[in-house]
Order: structure tokens, then C-alpha cells, then sequence
């Protein structure tokens, strides 16, 4: 017989061997790696709260829509931008102020804050530039590419022991334009108007009304407000029969110009000399009759003021609104300074050119913008 296994080892091989033939349960699956396996990780800044001026809301919510997508957008106006945070932890502010240029602010929700100004260029369609320099700057923060604006401001971790308040960070005051992103553009522009001219203080038995027509104007603005113009202006009215008067006015200026909203006001100063030119039936009289001068030269001068309304696109501008002046021209013929006054044989009209008169009418303008030719140290431009 063969050798007996001793009850001690008997029992040892048997729970080894009842081990071997048990299942192994495998360990549950981590539910965060299963999920990150079946999708890409959302980004860090995933809710961003735009507020924006000057620019197309529209235009600008289809543009963020392509180019954050992945991320919670919300538009909202400018006030109510800094009250967004409070109702929900974690959203992103941006403020936009355009269109040119265009000043971008991040505020992130640890309370870093990030700036980038863009000059476009004239093809640029300002709403579509500002989507795409947020999307670059959110990246770049993301990423850690980004540096805050001070590094003074950004939060300090806090004493052992000590909770610090909650804070609840808000827009800053939005930077002069002029110093975000250099010199703003300067304009050129052409202007057509068409109105009337009305002396008050008529010689006895003459008529208010002086003349009505239209004119062209060159102008230039400079970035710091400053303008010129050179303008010329065709003016008449009839006087009788057959009869009339034609005032040709050359004028040069200078002036100044101020934006509020979209809104443009100007004031200018004028000086003109304006041959006045009589009219026999369709044609120029003679220059003089009877030892009489009958083409007087008014030199004068004048005060323009002007409201516009403002319609912007990419690099060009489109500005309508009505026009006043107040001026007075005086003839020198003969040696001696007076106003002169036309009438024709058998019409009661006398009409004065010259004196104290009131010009006024609606005026349309076409201006493009343009810039000196930048050095390499240019303000930042967007990535395309």
C-alpha cells in the first residue's frame, strides 16, 4: 500500500485546490475613464458671456455660434454682462467694443483678466474678426499661452486658517480706444448737399427768399477730430421774366468733429468769395452797363453746423443729415464795400445777394477710412 498523506497536509491541499476552481469577479470600471474614453473632454471655459458695443448683435451671435462651438454662449447687453456670474459659478465674461478697433476683454471665472486689441484690415467683417480673436484668446488662456493683464491681480491663496469672502469680480472700465490699439483712422470723404439761402433783413420791397441749389464738398478728418473741406457751391433764383441770378461760391474751412453714439456733429469755419452772375433771357448780361459793374464779387464768411446720422461698413461710412450756416459776404466794386440787390423792369422781386444770410438743407456724405503705414510694432493682429 501506498504511503498515507498526514491530516494536516490533507486539508491544506484541499483549500488550495477549492481556490484554484473558484470564478474571479472582475473589479468594477472606473466610471470617469469610461466616459472620457466615449467622448472629448469639454473645455475648461465652457460658459462665456459676451456683451458687446458697436457691433451687429446678430451678425455677431452667428458668428460665435461657428467659431465657439462646444462652449454655452450667451449674449447679453453691455450692462447686464457683469450680473451674469452671480446667477451661475463658473461663466467666462467678454466684452467686445468695436468696431474699429477692436478691443477684446476675457474675464475668467478665477478672476484673471485678459486683453487683446485688433486693427482691421478694410475687408474685415468686424463681427466675424471679434468671433474669431475670442476664440483664439479663450484657446490660448486654455491652454496656457495667455498671460493675465497684471499679475497683481490675480487672486493670492489664502492664509492656512483662513477662508477668504467670496468675491464676485466685475467688468472694468473699458480703455481709451486711441490707447488699446494706436491712432484711430483717418477719413476722406465727399459730401453732396441741397438746400437754401434766405436773407433776413431785406432792402425794402425785396424778397426772403435769395436763392436755392446744391453743392460738392472735398473733406478731411484727422484721428484727433480736426477737419477741412473744400467746397463749391451753385446757387440762383429767377427775378423776372427771362431774368435771373446765378452765385457760384469756392469755399474753404476748417472745423472740428465729435461722435456720440451714431450720431456725428460738426462746426466749421468758413471764408468763400462767390462771383454773383446776372441772366438775360438764358444768358449771361454783360459785365457792366453804363460805366456800372453788373457781375459783383461777394467776399465773405460763414458759420457751418451739421448733425448726421452714421451708417458704417467695413472701412467706409455713409453719413446723412441736415446742415445750417449763418455768414455774410459784402461786394468791394467801386472802391467801396456794399451789398448788391438785382430787380427786373416790370417785377416787383428785388433780391438781395450778399448781406446777413441763413443757408440750410440736407447733406449726404461718402467717407473711407485709411491709416499711415504701420511700424513692426503694430497692435496685435488676429490669426487666420
Amino acid at each position: 500500500m501506498g504511503a498515507t498523506m498526514p491530516p494536516p497536509a490533507l486539508a491544506v491541499a484541499l483549500l488550495v485546490g477549492v481556490g484554484a476552481m473558484a470564478p474571479v469577479e472582475p473589479s468594477p470600471p472606473d466610471p470617469g475613464r469610461a466616459g472620457a474614453a466615449g467622448r472629448d473632454p469639454a473645455p475648461r471655459l465652457g460658459r462665456v458671456v459676451v456683451a458687446a458695443e458697436g457691433l451687429d448683435p446678430v451678425r455677431l451671435e452667428q458668428a460665435l455660434a461657428v467659431r465657439l462651438r462646444g462652449r454655452t454662449v450667451t449674449l447679453m447687453p453691455r450692462g447686464e454682462a457683469a450680473a451674469a456670474r452671480p446667477r451661475g459659478e463658473g461663466a467666462t465674461i467678454v466684452a467686445l467694443e468695436g468696431p474699429d478697433p477692436l478691443f477684446v476683454r476675457v474675464t475668467t471665472p478665477d478672476g484673471l483678466r485678459y486683453e487683446r486689441a485688433v486693427a482691421p484690415d478694410g475687408a474685415d467683417e468686424p463681427e466675424r474678426l471679434a468671433a474669431m480673436t475670442v476664440a483664439h484668446l479663450l484657446l490660448g488662456i486654455e491652454q496656457g499661452r495667455e498671460t493675465p493683464v497684471a499679475a497683481s491681480d490675480a487672486p493670492k491663496p489664502p492664509k492656512p486658517g483662513l477662508t477668504p469672502p467670496a468675491a464676485t469680480p466685475t467688468l472694468a472700465a473699458p480703455k481709451p480706444r486711441a490707447r488699446s490699439s494706436g491712432p484711430a483712422p483717418s477719413w476722406v470723404g465727399l459730401a453732396v448737399s441741397g438746400g437754401t439761402v434766405l436773407a433776413p433783413g431785406r432792402p425794402a420791397g425785396g424778397d426772403v427768399f435769395a436763392a436755392a441749389g446744391g453743392g460738392l464738398a472735398l473733406r478731411l478728418l484727422r484721428p484727433d477730430g480736426l477737419s477741412a473741406r473744400l467746397g463749391l457751391r451753385l446757387a440762383g433764383r429767377d427775378v423776372g421774366p427771362g431774368a435771373g441770378v446765378l452765385r457760384i461760391r469756392t469755399d474753404v474751412g476748417l472745423g472740428a468733429v465729435t461722435r456720440v453714439r451714431d450720431v456725428v456733429l460738426a462746426a466749421a469755419g468758413l471764408v468763400y468769395a462767390e462771383p454773383v452772375v446776372p441772366l438775360v433771357a438764358g444768358r449771361v448780361a454783360p459785365a457792366t452797363r453804363g460805366g456800372e459793374r453788373r457781375r459783383p464779387w461777394l467776399v465773405g464768411g460763414a458759420v457751418r453746423l451739421a448733425a448726421s446720422w452714421v451708417f458704417e461698413g467695413a472701412g467706409r461710412r455713409v453719413r446723412v443729415g441736415p446742415y445750417a450756416e449763418l455768414g455774410a459776404g459784402l461786394s468791394f466794386a467801386g472802391g467801396r464795400a456794399h451789398v448788391p440787390s438785382f430787380e427786373h423792369a416790370g417785377s416787383r422781386a428785388r433780391v438781395r445777394a450778399g448781406g446777413f444770410e441763413i443757408a440750410s438743407g440736407i447733406e449726404v456724405t461718402a467717407e473711407w477710412a485709411f491709416r499711415r503705414r504701420r511700424s513692426r510694432r503694430s497692435p496685435v493682429r488676429a490669426h487666420r
